[in-house]
């Protein structure tokens, strides 16, 4: 079985394509700090809403945004891709 290290996700692991994903979040501070220190987003690429954030990121990454998120206890109430 693989450890974490192992899982750890890896670039060729995803599609080119990215998608807008709604990130459904009241503590919008907390959400916005944590996200900003995820490597894998540009400031371009997060988008300020009145009930949340939208991500230009890729579908296999919702679960690390998740993660990250889930650990400094900033829930999330709903994900949504947007409509192509």
């Amino acid at each position: 079985m693989a450890n974490a290290k192992e899982r750890e996700s890896h670039p060729s692991d995803y599609f080119d394509e990215r998608s807008w994903i709604y990130f459904e979040i009241r503590d919008k501070e907390t959400a916005q700090k944590t996200i900003k220190n995820l490597e894998f987003l540009a400031e371009d690429q997060i988008k300020e809403e009145e009930d949340g954030l939208y991500l230009f990121i890729h579908n296999e990454q919702v679960p690390e945004v998740l993660k990250a998120l889930t650990e400094k206890n900033c829930a999330v109430y709903q994900v949504v891709r947007e409509e192509k």
